[in-house]
């Protein structure tokens, strides 16, 4: 069982999307938030070195200032743990938030060899969510991650379930079914054979389901495909099984997030 999820969040601007599933990942499955805030310590450590100086008009230059960047870092703190609480009160969900500074990333360890969910809360390019998911997933212990890339804006509307064999889909139905309270309806993408097994899918989820569920098959894996179903759709979410073909190599999840307009969540 989840333990609780945690927001990793920074100095940029916070990712709608993902927060938004975030927090209505936590609702449904009734489990507390603690949002970590890593305050950017090795920016404010590079000020102090010259290839930091920005080249101002006629070729002067002006090291970026130590007590600039801290107090940009304590607005953008302030302005995240606002939003936080916003999110918290409105949704009633038990919510602490926390900055880490010096031992954030030992803190950040601790929290993923852990039963918990990691919410990628910032808006970051694709491969920089490929490079923390990797990072995060190396130390193993985690149940989920979740992301958003920089084209996601759909949160609502059918769950898009990713399965390649049953094994994967027991392993990640328990958490699968955390999800299943924001969910308008179900589409199941089957990779091979498992297509065959698409009544025991739908059966599996005895009466936790009650909204409609389509079953489709893929014989091979085609992302292109998937995200054009994704967008035909207007799926809220692509939750793709434990050891799903989609994640794949870092190109292809580079891609992946790239196109989605929906966040993902991969079960480990």
């Amino acid at each position: 069982m989840t333990e609780q999820i945690i927001f990793k969040l920074g100095s940029r601007c916070p990712n709608d999307a993902a927060l938004t599933a975030g927090f209505e990942f936590a609702k449904s499955a009734g489990v507390p938030v603690r949002a970590y805030f890593l305050e950017d310590e090795m920016l404010i450590k590079a000020s102090r070195y010259s290839f930091s100086n920005e080249v101002r008009l006629f070729g002067a230059t002006r090291g970026l200032e130590l007590h600039e960047l801290r107090r940009e870092t304590k607005s953008a703190l302030r302005a995240m743990s606002r939003e936080i609480r916003r999110r918290s009160n409105d949704m009633d969900i038990e919510t602490e938030f926390e900055a880490l500074n010096g031992d954030g990333p030992a803190r950040i360890r601790d929290a993923s060899q852990q039963e918990n969910v990691f919410v990628l809360g910032e808006n970051q390019s694709a491969r920089q969510l490929v490079r923390d998911f990797k990072q995060l997933t190396e130390i193993g212990g985690l149940r989920g991650v979740l992301m958003a890339g920089p084209g996601a804006r759909q949160t609502g509307g059918p769950v898009s379930i990713v399965v390649h064999d049953m094994k994967a889909w027991k392993k990640g139905l328990p958490l699968l079914q955390s999800f299943l309270q924001m969910a308008t309806s179900l589409r199941i993408f089957c990779i091979g054979d498992i297509i065959d097994h698409g009544e025991d899918l739908i059966a599996s989820f005895d009466n936790d389901f009650t909204g409609p569920v389509d079953v489709l098959g893929l014989r091979r894996f085609d992302q292109s495909r998937l995200v054009w179903e994704v967008e035909r759709t207007k799926t809220g979410l692509l939750f793709a099984m434990p050891s799903c073909p989609i994640i794949e190599g870092e190109k292809k999840l580079e891609a992946l997030l790239r196109s989605l307009s929906c966040p993902l969540f991969v079960s480990l």
